[in-house]
C-alpha cells in the first residue's frame, strides 16, 4: 500500500513525449505550354539539328529564381521546373520545329545523319525580377545559327520581358510559357529568313 502511494504522485506528474511527423510542404513542378504551331504546306528546308543549350550557372537548376530588387538571387525549391530551362527550351524549339514542318529532318543532339545547319544557344536567365511589388517575367538567351558549309549565319540575342499582373510561381510559369511562345515564333522566323530555304 505504501508503494502504491509513493507511485501514484510519479505517475501524476510524469508527462509523454510525443514526437508529431510534420508533413513536408508540397513541392510543385511546373511545366510550360502553349499551341502547337500550324504545318507550312510542305518542308522547304534540309536537315537541321539542336545542339544541348548552354546556360548561366544561377539558372542550371530545377528551383524557381527570383532576382529581388536588390539585385539578390533567390530560389524556391517548393517550386520547380519540370525539367531544367535549358533542356525546356531546347525541347519546345524541337518540338514547334517538327510541328511547322519546314524542314526535311529536325534533330536534337547527336544522330547519324549530316546536317544542313546547327542551332546553339545559351540561356542567359529564365525566371523572375521584382521591381519594388512588381514582378517581371524575363527570358534572355543567345543563339548562333551555323551552317556546314558556310560557318556562321547568324548570332544575335533575345531577350523578352513581360510584367506579371499578380506576383507568385503559378502566375511565373504562365508568363513564361507566352514568352517562351513568343521566342520560338521569332526565332524559326528568324531561321527562315536567313536560310531562305536555299540549302534544300
Amino acid at each position: 500500500m505504501r508503494l502504491k502511494l509513493l507511485i501514484l504522485p510519479l505517475l501524476l506528474t510524469s508527462c509523454v513525449s510525443v514526437r508529431i511527423k510534420s508533413e513536408p510542404p508540397p513541392i510543385t513542378a511546373y511545366k510550360l505550354g502553349y499551341p502547337v504551331p500550324v504545318a507550312v504546306d510542305s518542308a522547304r528546308g534540309g536537315v537541321i539539328r539542336i545542339r544541348d543549350f548552354s546556360v548561366s550557372p544561377d539558372y542550371d537548376r530545377l528551383d524557381m529564381i527570383l532576382i529581388t530588387g536588390e539585385g539578390t538571387l533567390a530560389q524556391t525549391s517548393l517550386h520547380r521546373w519540370a525539367s531544367r530551362p535549358a533542356n525546356i527550351l531546347a525541347d519546345l524549339l524541337l518540338r514547334d520545329l517538327v510541328a511547322e514542318g519546314s524542314f526535311r529532318a529536325v534533330f536534337k543532339g547527336a544522330t547519324a545523319v549530316a546536317e544542313n545547319v546547327t542551332i546553339h544557344g545559351h540561356v542567359r536567365e529564365f525566371g523572375a525580377r521584382k521591381e519594388r511589388s512588381t514582378w517581371h517575367a524575363v527570358l534572355d538567351m543567345d543563339l548562333t545559327l551555323v551552317g556546314r558549309a558556310s560557318g556562321i549565319i547568324f548570332q544575335k540575342n533575345y531577350r523578352f520581358d513581360r510584367t506579371m499582373q499578380t506576383p507568385g510561381y503559378d502566375a511565373l510559369a504562365a508568363a513564361l510559357s507566352t514568352l517562351v511562345e513568343e521566342w520560338s515564333l521569332t526565332v524559326r522566323t528568324d531561321i527562315h529568313s536567313s536560310l531562305g530555304f536555299a540549302q534544300e
